[in-house]
C-alpha cells in the first residue's frame, strides 16, 4: 500500500464499525440459528402439538380453519397445510379475546390439538427478534443497515487484508509475505 495515512484510516473505520455492528450480527447470527432448527425445537418443546399419527388424506382445509374457529374464535387468516404426513395443519387466527394464535389441527380427525401465541414461543421470538429487534419498523430498518454495514465490513477487511504486491501465476495470486515466502491466495 503506498499511503500509510489511507491504510490506518480505513483501518480505524473497519475496527469502530465492527465494535457498533457485532452486537447485532451475534443476535441475527443467534436467533437465525434458533429458526433454522424450528421444527426440530418446537418437536422437542411441544411435541404433543407438533406430531400426528400419519394420515394418507387429510381433510379439506375448509373443515380444519372450522375446527380451530370453533376451538378459538376470531377470525382464521392464513393455513399452513402439513409438511408431512405425521404434522398437523396450522391455522393463524386473530382472536377476539387478545394476541394472534396459532392452532394445531389434526387433518386426518379435524381435531383441535392445542393452541399458542407465536410470539410467546422460542421461535416465535427469535422470529421477531431477528426481523426486527422487538422494536417494530424501527428495529428493522436496524437490522437492514447492520446487514449493510457487514457488507462494507467484509469489502474494507478484504482491502485491509489483500498484500501490498502480488503476483499472478498461473492464474493464482501469489503474495510476497515479508520473510515468509510466498502465500498461495488461490
Amino acid at each position: 500500500m503506498s499511503d500509510p495515512r489511507l491504510y490506518r484510516t480505513i483501518w480505524r473505520w473497519h475496527f469502530y464499525a465492527g465494535l457498533i455492528v457485532a452486537p447485532f450480527l451475534l443476535i441475527l447470527s443467534i436467533t437465525g440459528t434458533i429458526y433454522l432448527f424450528k421444527d426440530e425445537l418446537n418437536d422437542a418443546l411441544m411435541p404433543d402439538l407438533q406430531i400426528v399419527a400419519p394420515v394418507a388424506r387429510p381433510l379439506p382445509p375448509s373443515r380444519m380453519i372450522a375446527a380451530a374457529v370453533t376451538a378459538v374464535p376470531g377470525v382464521p387468516t392464513r393455513i399452513d397445510l402439513p409438511e408431512a404426513p405425521t404434522r398437523p395443519a396450522k391455522v393463524w387466527i386473530d382472536a377476539a379475546s387478545g394476541e394472534p394464535r396459532q392452532v394445531m389441527v389434526d387433518p386426518a380427525s379435524g381435531r383441535v390439538l392445542g393452541s399458542y401465541v407465536y410470539a410467546h414461543t422460542l421461535v416465535g421470538f427469535a422470529d421477531v427478534m431477528h426481523g426486527s429487534l422487538t422494536f417494530g419498523p424501527w428495529g428493522d430498518a436496524v437490522v437492514e443497515l447492520a446487514a449493510c454495514w457487514a457488507l462494507m465490513l467484509i469489502a474494507s477487511g478484504l482491502f485491509l487484508w489483500w498484500p501490498a504486491r502480488a503476483a499472478v501465476d498461473g492464474g493464482r495470486v501469489v503474495a510476497a509475505a515479508a520473510g515468509a515466502g510466498p502465500r498461495v491466495l488461490a
